[in-house]
């Protein structure tokens, strides 16, 4: 599986590059910003990069270290990474934008002990669905960047209605 999600992220990556250089949008072109909750479930760093008429691509990376502790010793660890992959469009003029998108999010999560189940989860890989509905406040020649929304999750069997919020800048 990290593999093939190494050789997505570098095909997206590809993508992005071939169609942000042909097209233009009246954006400023890339941004990075700091989510908490959101697409990726807890937070993450994300990079994002207009493929022009108010379209935007975007990747961002999330690792974390969960840890089940028993009467103050910790009794097993795990280490859990998400990448939301996605591409957003932006409605609006001016300052103040509807922000749609769609994508997945790449999850994996491995055990230092497999013996053991840490929060009842068990190591591996999976794929979600994901969307975003919402706000987000950007100047279009860069600046300050705010974004609040509805980020749901779905592996199809299990629905997650989830939110975030994001801070950065767009260059």
């Amino acid at each position: 599986m990290k593999n093939i999600s190494l050789l997505l992220i570098f095909a997206f990556f590809l993508f992005m590059h071939s169609i942000g250089l042909s097209q233009s949008s009246g954006y400023a072109k890339n941004a990075i910003y700091l989510e908490g909750l959101g697409n990726a479930l807890f937070y993450s760093i994300n990079y994002e990069r207009s493929l022009g008429n108010q379209v935007f691509a975007r990747v961002g990376f999330e690792i974390s270290t969960l840890k089940s502790e028993q009467n103050g010793t910790t009794e097993n660890e795990g280490t859990f990474i998400t990448i939301p992959v996605m591409v957003n469009h932006l409605s609006g003029t001016g300052n103040h934008h509807l922000e749609l998108g769609g994508g997945i999010t790449i999850i994996t999560f491995s055990e230092n002990d497999p013996d053991e189940d840490l929060l009842d989860l068990s190591s591996g890989s999976a794929v979600a669905a994901t969307a975003t509905v919402g706000y987000r406040y950007q100047k279009p020649e860069g600046g300050f960047l705010f974004k609040i929304g509805f980020t749901p999750l779905t592996n199809f069997d299990v629905f997650l209605p989830w939110g975030g919020i994001s801070l950065g800048y767009a260059f």
